[in-house]
């Protein structure tokens, strides 16, 4: 049986060193190819890692529409905006680079024509997903408004807040109740311990202002 605590920290640990490990995939790769494969590439190479890279999207496209009925019937349904998502976020990384490092530094492979190959499309794909696809993921997802929070969500944080609220009501006129701080500045004290909704956006902001 783990503790909270110590699942806590367990939890940061492997975190810490998965990130580490991505790191070092991502500098082993530079500099692979910086040594062997940069002056490799040629213009047919081009064609084929953006072939690849859009073939992607057509693979995963087909294989969420084609699974996404047997999900739904075992209750791990999703709906088409979802799938959208799924499609464009599958995002390539430190495995597929591990793999072609692997590719690329084993002997019974012929280095010229596969090995190189295959290390030069594979980084060329995880290159254009996380350039492409990591930076507009937020732009699919507010324009498809999936960015906005559920009204079950707001009303979980409504009550959260004012419970707060109340705590802090609570603590404070028990402290104004204390002689040792009575020359304590209370208003400043109050606003500086307000407790601001997280999920408020600045046009709610902006709204509430203007009521007020």
């Amino acid at each position: 049986m783990i503790s909270p605590e110590v699942e806590h920290f367990l939890h940061r640990f492997w975190e810490t060193l998965a990130y580490l490990a991505n790191t070092l995939i991502f500098i082993i790769v530079g500099m692979v190819i910086a040594e062997k494969a940069i002056f490799e590439i040629h213009g047919i190479d081009w064609f084929y890692m953006f072939s690849l890279y859009f073939g992607l999207f057509v693979i995963r496209g087909l294989v969420i529409a084609i699974f996404s009925p047997i999900l739904r019937h075992t209750g791990y349904g999703m709906s088409w905006k979802e799938g959208i998502v799924m499609t464009w976020g599958g995002l390539r990384g430190a495995v597929g680079l591990a793999l072609a490092l692997q590719v690329a530094h084993n002997d019974t492979i012929d280095q010229e024509t596969v090995g190189v190959r295959v290390l030069i499309h594979v980084s060329g794909i995880v290159f254009l997903t996380l350039i492409v696809n990591a930076t507009t993921v937020y732009g699919l997802l507010k324009l498809l408004g999936m960015s906005d929070l559920s009204p079950a969500k707001r009303m979980a944080m409504a009550n959260a807040l004012r419970y707060l609220e109340d705590m802090r009501e609570k603590t404070l006129n028990m402290l104004k109740t204390d002689r040792f701080l009575a020359d304590a500045d209370w208003a400043t004290v109050e606003k500086t311990s307000e407790i601001p909704d997280p999920y408020m956006t600045t046009e709610e902001e902006v709204s509430n202002f203007e009521h007020s």
